[in-house]
């Protein structure tokens, strides 16, 4: 009870916490997402989120739709604002634009309480011992751990997972497959599926995968193969 009064305080009444779940729901509306399979949820922390990634708002959409507070494991980039500068200055804004977009961004995301993967730019492979064992206290906490596996955005099935949730997954801690389909407008949550220790890391990696796009609507679907 205790616990479940803390991360309820800690959602609404930290601000970012709050404006965090606001810019999901408003993604979801100003996209015109259904959400499907919220059953599938479980009631009570100590699981993984595993979902595809096709947007930057994805992670403030599906938080929104869990009651628990999701804290996702991001690239440290993304933490410090290095890499939102680059993706707007790809968009050619202007510098002041830049690193006023880039530090709102990067201070949202901190305030989020995201777990950082703390790896060189452009070279995430996955996580390290350090990063494992910090997601696993929060699993153990009884709370929810968020990761996209294949990393970053793409909408390419094909693109191989990183080895970080089927480490995580192997130590047999329930994983929700999600997908995210935006050309459906759509938000799919699979049900739990677990694994154990005598499983690969890359292994289990590459199965959830492939229950993520399981997931995806028939026009879209190309699971990966195996």
């Amino acid at each position: 009870m205790r616990k479940a009064l803390f991360r309820f305080l800690r959602r609404w009444c930290y601000p970012r916490y709050a404006l965090a779940h606001v810019l999901g729901v408003l993604e979801r509306f100003r996209f015109g997402m259904i959400v499907v399979g919220e059953r599938n949820i479980p009631k009570h922390g100590g699981f993984i989120l595993a979902p595809n990634h096709e947007g930057a708002g994805d992670p403030f959409a599906i938080a929104s739709c869990v009651p628990q507070t999701v804290r996702w494991m991001a690239v440290n980039s993304l933490t410090t604002g290095k890499w939102q500068a680059r993706f707007f200055l790809r968009k050619n804004f202007g510098r002041k634009s830049v690193h006023l977009l880039a530090g709102l961004s990067a201070w949202l995301i901190r305030g989020c309480d995201v777990i950082p993967v703390k790896t060189p730019l452009d070279k995430f492979r996955g996580f390290n011992g350090m990063q494992t064992r910090r997601a696993r206290g929060e699993l153990d906490a009884g709370g929810v751990v968020g990761i996209f596996p294949q990393g970053g955005i793409t909408t390419d099935q094909n693109t191989d997972p990183k080895e970080g949730v089927g480490a995580l997954a192997r130590a047999g801690y329930p994983v929700i497959p999600v997908n995210i389909c935006r050309k459906e407008r759509r938000i799919t949550f699979g049900k739990p599926v677990t694994f154990c220790r005598r499983d690969c890391s890359d292994t289990v990696s590459k199965e959830i995968l492939r229950e993520i796009y399981n997931l995806s609507p028939a026009p879209y679907r190309n699971i990966p193969s195996k």
